[in-house]
């Protein structure tokens, strides 16, 4: 009896550590108005410079960014340039599109309550109109998150 109830508190204690390996943040991605429902090659990356430091699995669904416990520490103590970069596949007119971004993010993105990245491409005619790109790069971005946003200059 003494046994069973030493391993169920074994496993009750195991279980509960292991649901604590990852990071967990409120974050939804839109390309071009449409929610991001998968992505590929999700990495966060620490750079200096042009210096690779670290590359980063993270976990993207529909509202949720997710990364191990330890990575995100390794972020928290950097002072380094963190980025997000990730491949996004846009089927639409008949064909397939893969686009590659590579967004320099802040630490600070983790501390909110929520965040929406909104990614517009600007070799798209919509966006090439009223969006203004920086140059060598076919994208800009916004940020809304809790308490505030930073919004992309548009052209008069």
């Amino acid at each position: 009896m003494k046994k069973n109830i030493i391993v169920f508190f074994i496993c009750l204690f195991a279980g509960s550590a292991y649901g604590q390996d990852k990071s967990n943040f409120d974050f939804i991605i839109v390309v071009d108005e449409t929610i991001v429902t998968s992505l590929s090659n999700t990495r966060l990356l620490i750079r200096k410079g042009n210096e690779l430091l670290s590359n980063m699995d993270v976990s993207y669904k529909p509202g949720n960014l997710s990364l191990n416990v330890a990575d995100y520490n390794l972020i928290a103590n950097s002072n380094d340039d963190l980025y997000l970069k990730f491949d996004y596949y846009d089927y639409s007119r008949g064909k397939q599109e893969t686009y590659n971004y590579d967004i320099k993010i802040g630490k600070n993105w983790f501390e909110k309550s929520y965040l929406i990245l909104r990614i517009y491409n600007t070799n798209k005619k919509k966006y090439k109109k009223k969006l203004i790109p920086v140059k060598g790069i076919n994208y800009v971005f916004e940020i809304d998150y809790g308490g505030g946003s930073a919004i992309q200059v548009r052209k008069p």
